[in-house]
């Protein structure tokens, strides 16, 4: 055994005080990493039963919660379209009363947003939606080339009027056209502005409208006059527009 000299104890003396403060160093480093932890983990805790109370809140064995996380799973807008389209919150109805206003603002404001509900729209809009009003409302924006008043723009109204008009073949396309064609002169006024063109874009839209009309409605259609309107304007427009023309005469 190894016997300690005076030099070896005055070392260890001399040692002790740094060691001593590492010591506390490393008591104190600890300390705070517990202080650390600990709060930490408080707040694990605290997330963890927030995200409970939200699970909670929209379960479906909560009333209100399912309600609201039922409809979350719907694309946005959805539910306020099907409310639109079947007329429940009396949407469709001002836009019904809208048409009939005699300011030309209202009315083409009236247009451009039909048009937008139908565009953004698919079967479900069938849930009752005027067809027999809005269809005789259509035409007769789509006949009428005098302006209603100073602020009217008639190309506009037409060609907007045309477009929810064939919107409504594309989504409903036996209840509009059967609608159409028993009009007292809903074919004969799509045929007319055929035949007199003074809009290029109001005629192709036109001619889309009497493709959609020809395989629902052929012989109204027919007896509207469609196929000589369709056959005298074949040489104004582009060829995909001649093609829908050569498919409603075939159609007839």
């Amino acid at each position: 055994m190894r016997l300690e000299t005076p030099t070896d104890m005055n070392d260890s003396a001399a040692a002790s005080p740094e060691a001593a403060r590492r010591g506390g160093d490393s008591r104190m480093d600890l300390g705070a990493l517990g202080a650390f932890l600990r709060q930490v983990g408080s707040r694990d805790d605290d997330a963890a039963k927030e995200e409970g109370e939200e699970d909670e809140m929209f379960s479906p064995r909560d009333g209100g919660g399912g309600a609201a996380s039922s409809s979350s799973s719907f694309p946005e807008g959805l539910a306020f379209l099907m409310s639109a389209a079947s007329g429940g919150s009396g949407f469709m109805q001002r836009i019904m009363t809208e048409l009939k206003s005699d300011d030309s603002l209202r009315v083409i404001a009236a247009l451009t947003e039909l048009n937008d509900i139908l565009n953004l729209s698919g079967e479900e809009i069938a849930l009752g939606f005027p067809v027999e009003s809005a269809v005789p409302l259509l035409v007769r924006h789509i006949e009428r080339d005098d302006p209603q008043d100073g602020g009217d723009d008639p190309d506009t109204r037409r060609l907007l009027a045309s477009r929810c008009l064939y919107s409504l073949l594309d989504i409903l396309p036996s209840a509009t056209a059967r609608t159409l064609s028993n009009s007292e002169k809903g074919l004969s006024v799509i045929c007319h502005k055929l035949s007199n063109i003074t809009n290029i874009d109001l005629a192709e839209q036109c001619i889309r409208v009497l493709f959609r009309v020809s395989s629902e409605q052929p012989t109204a259609l027919f007896c509207a006059g469609g196929v000589q309107a369709l056959l005298e304007c074949m040489d104004f427009f582009t060829t995909y527009c001649q093609g829908q023309a050569m498919g409603a005469v075939k159609n007839m």
